[in-house]
């Protein structure tokens, strides 16, 4: 079923590609066949590589992606900000000019995303300097003067250990996600909206003020307060809602 937030994406041009990869490491192994008869040997948890492709009806200038895999319920991404509650931390986090990627406000996408884990991808029209907090593959087809656009998205889960051990929200849920695997079903969800580019001057006032307020225990809680607000105010970027696109693979499980 197409989902309802297509005001922005002639529905036509969509194509989404969508691979299980293996890995090794602290994960097991599932053999498959896929809906094109190929048989394949995946892990989990693990990645998943998505490569978009779309023609917009506008153009946007700064693509922002929040995605999430779905196994009949919200598997969480690898994140370093996964047990980050606090805004100021989700605002804060890595602020550089190359690779800041706060969480975005825009409500509309917080009511869909309620109560899920979401990997954050941003700058996907730059050329990348760290892959710290954001994890993207390949050459992605982004010019901002082009309507057509391409993005290459890695989508990582925690490892085992961290499902177990790291997040209590999660712990237990390790087989469940399992038992979902084995019916043969997983949906990508991506959300896509369109982020002003923060001036130069901005940024490095937004990074002074989360240096002061992170850095600066002592200070009263009165000025915490003020720096709380001031950084909600100036440095959240005003997302513009762009599209959503779901996509579901099937396969049918050999061996586990």
């Amino acid at each position: 079923m197409l989902p309802e937030h297509f005001e922005l994406i002639d529905r036509k041009t969509i194509n989404v590609q969508f691979e299980l990869m293996s890995s090794v490491g602290d994960a097991d192994q599932l053999l498959i066949t896929g809906q094109n008869g190929n048989r394949q040997t995946i892990t989990f948890p693990g990645c998943f590589r998505a490569r978009l492709n779309f023609q917009l009806k506008k153009l946007i200038n700064n693509p922002y992606i929040e995605s999430f895999i779905q196994l009949g319920t919200n598997i969480p991404c690898k994140m370093e900000e996964d047990e980050v509650t606090n805004n100021v931390k989700h605002i804060c986090t890595n602020i550089t000019e190359e690779n800041w990627c706060p969480q975005s406000d825009n409500q509309k996408l917080r009511s869909m995303l309620s109560g899920k884990s979401t990997c954050r991808f941003c700058n996907l029209c730059q050329p990348l300097k760290s892959f710290d907090y954001i994890q993207s593959d390949g050459p992605d087809q982004c010019n901002s003067t082009s309507l057509y656009k391409t993005f290459i998205l890695k989508i990582c889960t925690p490892s085992s250990q961290q499902l177990r051990e790291k997040n209590l929200h999660y712990k237990g849920r390790l087989e469940e996600y399992w038992n979902y695997l084995k019916q043969g079903v997983l949906t990508a969800v991506v959300h896509i909206m369109d982020r002003p580019h923060v001036r130069t001057t901005n940024l490095r006032q937004c990074q002074r003020l989360c240096r002061t307020y992170e850095n600066y225990p002592a200070i009263s809680e009165s000025y915490r307060a003020t720096l709380h607000q001031t950084i909600e105010e100036l440095c959240v970027p005003a997302d513009s809602y762009v599209a959503c696109i779901y996509h579901t693979i099937r396969f049918d499980v050999i061996h586990s």
